[in-house]
């Protein structure tokens, strides 16, 4: 290229580079103006990472186009231009590094937001398994008409809290079984995927509809009559134990016909309250409505005798009392009869320890003596063949003779 062919592209290379020079300045007082908020959204990092790519492309395309005008342009002019040169390529070196510094603070502070979650987390998981440990959960140990209370216990406390591993759910779940249903499981490895495995045994073997259903008809038709209406333990009893199996074939959505069960626990109560239950009974009542009927009746009676009996309470047994009575043991005779104590030697005071009273008030009198005895000391051992003392009628020789 000749030198009248630079001449001619002196005057572009000239309107590039000012072309350039203003976009370089337009992304720093974009800059700057992100730099003055105090807090960086997600926009903004997105518009620093852009101005970032730009920065960089234009510091190229200003090295280029400077190369360019310096083979071009005087040597007079030379000086000058390379100043301006390295002055714009500091300008955005600088705003690089600071676009750079920004990028990492809010990396860093993402991180130190990531690690209080996960803190948060780590409470929060800790405090579920307080609140797990707290939880009274029954343990099932295989019993069929218990099998629903528990499956749902363990999805609400264990199955639904996020908070917990798959490895900690499977964990909890072995500690709350036990007997039959704690040996179908034992052979799981402790590992998340056991946790939804043991779920499924357990189902499969306990969670048959139709045989739980079964399970709590037969149990209606089992439980036993009431004949007294003043038993109320025997009667409490009864209605809960009713009232369970009702529920629990509510709960399975099923309907038991009155038709059906109505008369067979109504002959479970006594006389009188199958008495009044007929007086006030409708056309058609539900098993429910029956219940309800004998649980006021039930009620009324429980209030009437002021406290309501506990099905648990154990039967008062009285306490024999083992302890001798207070006080001194008072003394007795040869013929067991008890010695006054004004009479007992251990209480009449010798001479030698008499206490003088003063000389102002008279002498206390001593004791009376005891009464002579009455009866003879002789052997208890009487003979009723002979009448003498000394031996019994076995080893009377008087009997022996005759």
């Amino acid at each position: 290229m000749t030198e009248s062919d630079f001449g001619t592209d002196l005057p572009r290379l000239q309107s590039k580079k000012d072309t350039v020079y203003f976009l370089i300045n337009e992304k720093k007082k974009k800059l700057e103006e992100i730099q003055r908020q105090q807090i960086y959204i997600e926009e903004d990092i997105i518009n620093l990472n852009l101005y970032k790519e730009s920065l960089i492309k234009l510091q190229e395309e200003w090295g280029d186009i400077n190369k360019d005008i310096q083979e071009v342009i005087p040597i007079t002019e030379l000086a000058e231009e390379m100043i301006q040169e390295k002055e714009v390529e500091e300008s955005i070196r600088k705003k690089l590094l600071e676009i750079n510094r920004i990028l990492s603070n809010m990396e860093e502070e993402e991180e130190k937001k990531e690690n209080d979650k996960e803190m948060k987390k780590e409470n929060i998981r800790k405090e579920d398994n307080i609140k797990l440990q707290n939880i009274q959960i029954k343990p099932f140990n295989g019993i069929l008409k218990e099998y629903m209370g528990f499956k749902q216990q363990v999805r609400i406390a264990v199955e639904e809290n996020k908070n917990l591993s798959e490895v900690e759910k499977f964990i909890y779940l072995k500690s709350l079984l036990s007997g039959n249903a704690n040996e179908m499981i034992d052979g799981l490895d402790i590992k998340g995927e056991s946790f939804k495995i043991a779920l499924d045994i357990l189902e499969k073997t306990y969670g048959d509809r139709d045989r739980i259903i079964k399970f709590h008809i037969n149990s209606l038709t089992q439980v036993g009559k009431v004949t007294d209406s003043n038993n109320l333990f025997q009667l409490r009893r009864m209605l809960n134990n009713l009232n369970l199996h009702i529920r629990s074939l509510k709960t399975l959505e099923v309907t038991p016909e009155a038709k059906f069960i109505n008369p067979l626990i109504q002959q479970l109560f006594p006389e009188d309250l199958q008495v009044l239950y007929r007086r006030q009974k409708k056309e058609e009542e539900s098993v429910e409505e029956m219940l309800n009927f004998f649980e006021r009746e039930l009620q009324i009676k429980e209030n009437i005798k002021e406290k309501t009996l506990n099905a648990e309470a154990k039967c008062f047994k009285p306490r024999i009392n083992y302890f001798k009575p207070r006080g001194p043991t008072p003394s007795r005779n040869q013929n067991n009869f008890i010695i006054p104590r004004y009479q007992n030697p251990r209480w009449i005071p010798k001479p030698s320890n008499q206490v003088t009273a003063p000389s102002t008030f008279p002498a206390l009198p001593a004791p009376p003596a005891p009464p002579p005895q009455r009866y003879s000391t002789g052997s208890p051992l009487t003979c009723y063949g002979c009448g003498k003392t000394g031996h019994i009628k076995k080893h009377c020789r008087a009997q022996k003779q005759n």
